[in-house]
């Protein structure tokens, strides 16, 4: 009986690390992934960008939209496309601010 709380312990505790290490792994990937030299200080910004691309790849549910949006540091016609489908484009030139923002140190 011991031994089987035991087994029963350790197993779970394997798929808790398993876990933990999916989701520490697509959170890196995420930053990495985006190829902004801005990031680092301006998560904030990231994070208001970055929900463009999340909300447009809710509507297509295709990953290429997602991974276009992204593009270039969000500098990708997709990014603006993107704006256009979620019927903010009127924000354009305060997103191209942001943008520039994380683009910076960029060469």
């Amino acid at each position: 009986m011991g031994n089987q709380k035991s087994e029963c312990f350790y197993a779970r505790r394997v798929w808790l690390l398993v876990l933990i290490a999916l989701v520490v792994q697509q959170s890196t990937a995420r930053f990495i992934e985006d190829d902004c030299p801005g990031v680092v200080g301006n998560r904030n910004v990231h994070s208001m960008v970055m929900r463009v691309c999340e909300d447009c790849y809710n509507v297509f549910r295709h990953p290429e939209v997602a991974v276009g949006c992204r593009r270039a540091c969000f500098s990708s016609k997709m990014f603006k496309s993107c704006l256009s489908a979620l019927q903010r484009e009127e924000e354009y030139p305060d997103f191209l601010r942001l943008i520039g923002i994380l683009n910076a140190g960029r060469k």
